[in-house]
């Protein structure tokens, strides 16, 4: 029996360790992406079709324009939300899978690192510009991304 709780509280430091790892690496991309790239300029990663290049782009809505420059009120709104989750997550914890547990974790990692750039830069810092020439995908981030894909190994580990 010990040897499964301390196998349990390893999976769950290793959890913690990648939020806070994730969290880290997003803040340090959105730093040096504020401070290096300004508004009109763009590094191509790969230049062919322009399919993928770093950008910045500060984002005061949420998706589709919403609360366009009403930053304030998604601080307020986004903050309820996170600690609503970890409230329930908490509750919740012995219920849930490892895969679970992992998405859950790094799907409230994204929205914390997408809160903290409200807090101090006004808005989400986007830079990722993916697309095929003059046809693009909305410029996002890494916790975009995190998120969306957490949300995705949620539901697959729900099969």
């Amino acid at each position: 029996m010990l040897l499964s709780k301390n196998s349990i509280i390893n999976k769950n430091i290793i959890i913690i360790i990648t939020c806070c790892i994730l969290f880290i690496f997003d803040q340090i991309i959105k730093f040096n992406v504020v401070n290096f790239i300004n508004n009109e300029s763009k590094i191509s990663i790969i230049s062919f079709l322009n399919l993928f290049n770093i950008v910045y782009l500060k984002n005061s809505g949420i998706a589709l324009g919403i609360f366009y420059n009403k930053n304030l009120i998604i601080i307020i709104i986004i903050t309820i939300f996170l600690i609503n989750s970890i409230i329930w997550m908490y509750l919740n914890w012995n219920k849930f899978n490892y895969l679970k547990k992992y998405s859950l974790c790094i799907i409230i990692t994204g929205g914390f690192c997408n809160l903290v750039d409200r807090v101090l830069y006004g808005g989400v810092i986007d830079y990722l510009d993916i697309g095929i020439k003059t046809i693009r995908w909305p410029v996002f981030n890494l916790a975009d991304l995190l998120i969306i894909l957490s949300i995705i190994l949620f539901f697959l580990s729900s099969i």
